[in-house]
């Protein structure tokens, strides 16, 4: 993190589909629908924060100043 700009935005990060295929690739056996790739719907990149129920996946550790 301290490499990162103070003007950092989660948006800069570039997408590296083959993790993205790896881990897929991993569950395929439990989730039949990542075992064909045409069948999977494009997602955008970067790390999600929020859940489908805008639910914060992350947030400060309350009582440590600056830790998510």
């Amino acid at each position: 993190m301290a490499a990162l700009p103070p003007s950092f935005d989660i948006a800069e990060l570039p997408l590296d589909i083959e993790v993205l295929w790896r881990l897929a690739r991993s569950v395929g056996e439990q989730f039949p629908i990542f075992q064909d790739p045409t069948s999977a719907s494009p997602a955008p990149g970067g790390l999600p924060t929020l859940t489908l129920e805008h639910r914060y996946l992350a947030g400060p550790l309350p009582g440590v100043a600056g830790a998510w």
